[in-house]
């Protein structure tokens, strides 16, 4: 029997997939597949999802028609960015997720695709999402906290998890132990000297919220769930470490958002605040035991973490 090239088992019914957004190992999504042979989708990722999931559902012999749910526990494109090329190839499927994400998705081309473009660049946005599809509302199942959904015999409900994006969900399947946690939970590419996920938190603009971030930090590590899947990328186990190294990280970026506020205009604070706080990021990452290599991995988090400040910062100054 050939090794899985597109699917990694994570546990009993639970598989990671590669979407394959900007590089590999960046970001991915879960096929989660029931005793009965029903299937969900926990996100899709931007261009190259589509023809990794489909990769890897011919890999696991899983047909279109067993998917029940693809699940969107946001509507940022690196996550959702094919969900209505899926939806075109799923015939059995219901796309659901938050309210206000399922409201974006449904037609990202009004405002998501012109926000991605202007976050990330014109060439990026080219390259990694391409053209978004409307999805059709007769086939949106909107979720709220606490909202549970049903496949195969099995249940998933939804957990609102603010902070990273205002509309963001985490979702809980008892069976497998998991939480799927999406972006709410921080970004972990590689282990550090003890063996303990390294882990960063996110905060990009427009949505960045520090108390519901906090909150659901809180919230999450105080969760039965004995694992958390992120999206970036892939599944920990020692939550509460987890939770304490961004807490930190929050702590000490705020504190130096307020010192380069102080000394330097609001025309210079981008550009110092980010190379005070890439520096910060490394060291914690360097502390943990992280090569440069690795390091380098985090960096295009460590910017949107800064942009995210930058656009807080700004918001606070016109409400003044």
């Amino acid at each position: 029997m050939t090794a899985a090239k597109y699917s990694e088992p994570v546990c009993a019914g639970v598989f990671l997939i590669d979407v394959l957004h900007a590089a590999p190992g960046a970001a991915c999504a879960y096929l989660l597949k029931s005793e009965s042979g029903e299937c969900a989708l926990v996100d899709c990722g931007g261009k190259n999802g589509e023809g990794q999931i489909f990769a890897a559902m011919q890999e696991l012999e899983i047909a279109p028609e067993a998917v029940r749910w693809l699940i969107l526990t946001h509507a940022h494109l690196d996550h959702a960015g094919c969900a209505g090329k899926m939806m075109r190839r799923l015939p059995n499927a219901v796309l659901t997720g938050h309210p206000s994400a399922l409201l974006h998705i449904s037609q990202p081309q009004l405002k998501l695709a012109k926000a991605a473009r202007f976050l990330h660049g014109a060439e990026f946005y080219d390259r990694e999402y391409g053209e978004l599809l409307p999805v059709e509302e007769s086939r949106l199942h909107p979720l709220e906290d606490g909202d549970a959904i049903e496949f195969g015999g099995e249940e998933l409900r939804a957990m609102h998890s603010p902070g990273h994006a205002w509309h963001h969900l985490s979702v809980w399947q008892p069976r497998a132990d998991m939480l799927y946690a999406g972006d709410s939970f921080g970004v972990s590419f590689c282990a550090g000297a003890g063996g303990e996920a390294a882990v960063l938190p996110v905060m990009p603009p427009t949505q960045f919220d520090p108390p519901a971030m906090r909150a659901t930090i809180e919230k999450t590590t105080a969760h039965p769930a004995r694992m958390l899947a992120l999206s970036h990328f892939g599944v920990i186990a020692n939550i509460p470490s987890a939770a304490a190294q961004q807490l930190e990280a929050m702590e000490e970026w705020a504190a130096l958002s307020e010192e380069v506020g102080g000394t330097t205009d609001d025309d210079g604070f981008a550009e110092v605040f980010g190379k005070r706080l890439r520096t910060a990021a490394r060291a914690k990452l360097q502390k943990r035991g992280l090569n440069e290599k690795q390091i380098d991995r985090y960096a295009h988090d460590m910017r949107l973490s800064s942009a995210g400040y930058t656009y807080l910062r700004e918001k606070q100054n016109r409400k003044k």
